[in-house]
């Protein structure tokens, strides 16, 4: 496997990650760039992350002082798609990938996409992986090297977001932190990038969204349905921080729908209910694409925001029994 990453590197790479980008799709892309210039240095590689980032993302980014580019318009030969569990998410690059002329390579530990298999020439699938940062750090080891100093924080930061400030995760997450801290000291480095107060337009978002919330109890378990025009993941974090088992934002942006999905662990854990798996079976009937983990995931595409809430929710009370 590694042996076939090495050799699908081209001379002009594109590193790319999904739209609204989190850090642990900065990380990963971060991380793959500096592994495939130390791998092929005569490579010109570039991270490119299409439409926006995160707050938070941009943050990191800034205080790292990561180079990350919203555009690119010149040719490559090589796409290494990160973190990014459909097209839909790639926005204006999905077109593109799915075109032929260079190598296609993906790096992402969502549920195995069908599409990915069928396209790509290099497809490295780890659901099990509590992030994609962490299969970039694995892949430094398969061969022998490691990171900078800069690019083990990045790491660092994309394992710490999605492993919900090391609340969960497997032991190979937490021996790929052990190790990343060998580089970077310790952890206060980290925490400090995480250290920021929410910015007022993203404070108000929250608010609408729990003044805009349709509740319903199912079983015990009390399920919202809410909807934004940005800030969707942050509203729906905010719903579960103030009592929901599990939240669903939707809202529209440029004629496209995007959804946010968060669960308890404790839902997950009693309901086995993997909210992944569960808008991707959603997204069989709706005109759009999802993915994520058993308590968080997202969508993207077109369609109604009152159709879309009236399929989740039901597909929720069927499992629910």
């Amino acid at each position: 496997m590694s042996k076939s990453f090495k050799d699908l590197l081209g001379k002009q790479i594109v590193v790319l990650g999904h739209h609204n980008a989190d850090p642990d799709a900065i990380g990963a892309a971060v991380g793959i760039k500096e592994l495939v210039e130390t791998l092929s240095p005569t490579s010109v590689v570039t991270c490119v992350m299409p439409a926006d980032v995160s707050a938070l993302s941009e943050r990191i980014i800034q205080m790292l002082g990561l180079e990350i580019r919203e555009k690119y318009n010149d040719p490559f030969d090589s796409l290494i798609i990160v973190d990014t569990g459909s097209l839909k998410q790639l926005g204006d690059w999905e077109e593109t990938v799915r075109e032929s002329g260079f190598n296609l390579l993906v790096i992402d530990h969502h549920n195995r996409n069908s599409e990915y298999d069928e396209l790509s020439d290099f497809y490295l699938i780890d659901e099990e992986a509590g992030s994609t940062s962490e299969q970039v750090q694995r892949l430094f080891k398969e061969y022998d090297l490691e990171p900078s100093i800069t690019t083990a924080k990045a790491l660092l930061a994309g394992i710490t977001f999605d492993s919900k400030f090391f609340s969960i995760g497997s032991a190979q997450t937490y021996q790929s932190v052990s190790e990343l801290l060998e580089i970077t000291g310790d952890i206060s480095s980290t925490r400090e990038l995480f250290n920021s107060t929410i910015q007022l337009p993203e404070k108000i978002a929250r608010i609408k969204a729990a003044q805009r919330t349709e509740t319903h109890q199912i079983n015990g378990w009390i399920i919202a349905l809410s909807r934004l025009g940005s800030y969707q993941s942050s509203g729906a974090r905010a719903l579960i921080s103030i009592g929901a088992d599990v939240a669903v934002v939707m809202g529209e942006d440029k004629g496209d729908l995007r959804a946010s999905l968060r669960s308890t662990q404790r839902f997950h854990d009693k309901t086995a209910i993997h909210l992944g798996n569960l808008i991707s079976e959603a997204s069989e009937t709706l005109d759009g694409q999802g993915n994520g983990h058993p308590t968080a995931a997202g969508y993207n595409g077109s369609g109604d925001i009152d159709e879309f809430h009236s399929k989740i929710l039901a597909l929720i009370k069927k499992k629910l029994g």
